[in-house]
């Protein structure tokens, strides 16, 4: 009896947006899955903050829905600061980090307040990654829970 040889295994990249064009590119549920478990397991989302109430998010509308913008890193938020402008005079933004097991709730409650979808490292020239903020609790629990 010849044992297969196992398939190699996709290697993911490392970057969040690599990994959104690669599953964009594949079309398939693994490949989603893939970066639901990215975004899950970091240890924090990065938030624009509202400049008149630094601890409130930044909401905004993307594709015609009322919009949270979470960040991956501290260098995707601030490069989407300046491109949308939200930068003060001195060239600094306003953000926020919170652990990701504290930051599912945090977006899911927002969602009362007529949140519909957090956009992950928002870019203008890129297509968005979206996630219903009412399916955030059930995907953290499927993906990114250990």
């Amino acid at each position: 009896m010849t044992t297969p040889e196992p398939r190699p295994s996709r290697a993911l990249p490392e970057n969040f947006n690599d990994i959104v064009l690669a599953a964009t590119a594949a079309k398939d549920e693994s490949a989603l899955s893939a970066i639901y478990e990215h975004v899950f397991k970091l240890p924090v989302w990065h938030f624009l903050a509202d400049a008149e109430m630094p601890d409130k998010p930044q909401l905004g509308s993307v594709d015609g829905e009322i919009s949270l913008l979470i960040f991956t890193d501290q260098a995707e938020l601030v490069a989407c600061a300046k491109a949308l402008d939200y930068e003060d005079e001195d060239g600094s933004c306003h953000m926020f980090s919170v652990r990701v097991p504290d930051a599912v709730p945090y977006i899911a409650k927002l969602g009362g307040f007529g949140v519909e979808q957090a956009v992950f490292n928002f870019r203008s020239d890129a297509a968005p990654f979206p996630l219903r903020v009412a399916d955030a609790q059930v995907i953290y629990d499927r993906v990114g829970s250990d």
